[in-house]
């Protein structure tokens, strides 16, 4: 169960909600992020690779979108 993922992590359940449904925007700073991808693949006995690279494809579309928001908004200046 989700609880017992937070339970052997040491992270609150909301934390492993957000991991599962991929919602890492909502999560703390990528290092931390991928520190729980890794911690939540040796629970599971498997690689984290498939997992971080997920998280790295998210993370690089996301932090793109911020750069042309500002980008945009330093041209209207």
């Amino acid at each position: 169960t989700i609880e017992y993922v937070a339970n052997k992590l040491h992270l609150r359940v909301r934390i492993i909600e957000l991991i599962e449904s991929n919602d890492y925007h909502l999560l703390p700073q990528a290092v931390f992020v991928k520190g729980y991808l890794r911690a939540y693949a040796k629970l599971l006995g498997t690689s984290p690779e498939p997992y971080l690279a997920v998280f790295n494809e998210q993370y690089a579309i996301e932090k793109k979108s911020d750069r042309a928001l500002l980008w945009q908004q330093s041209k209207r200046e």
